[in-house]
């Protein structure tokens, strides 16, 4: 089933396989594009509704990181294959996926 927003493309399904560095490197590298707009959009949202700007997040990122790592290494493998596939810095696709946690800083 797709679920359809109007005005917005569809989130594409994609299947991959591997270790979790390899998934993530593949995902990376498919869908960079959108990770990029991804990066650029939360970039402003954490700034204006919680005051925190993209530095800071990217400092504090590193943080959680090296949490993750510790705590959940397949995780971790996988964001880091998602940062290298899709070109970023580590610290961005973590802060993507701490994004709640960024916004409700304040």
């Amino acid at each position: 089933m797709e679920c359809r927003t109007p005005g917005i493309a569809p989130f594409p399904f994609h299947r991959f396989e591997g270790t979790p560095r390899d998934v993530g490197l593949q995902h990376g590298r498919r869908l960079g594009d959108r990770i990029q707009v991804s990066i650029d959009l939360y970039a402003s949202r954490f700034s204006s509704r919680s005051g925190l700007e993209w530095p800071e997040v990217l400092r504090r990122s590193e943080t959680i990181s090296d949490s993750l790592e510790a705590t959940s290494p397949d995780l971790h493998a996988e964001i880091e294959g998602i940062a290298v596939g899709a070109e970023q810095p580590l610290a961005a696709i973590v802060a993507l996926n701490a994004r709640t946690m960024f916004l409700r800083a304040a």
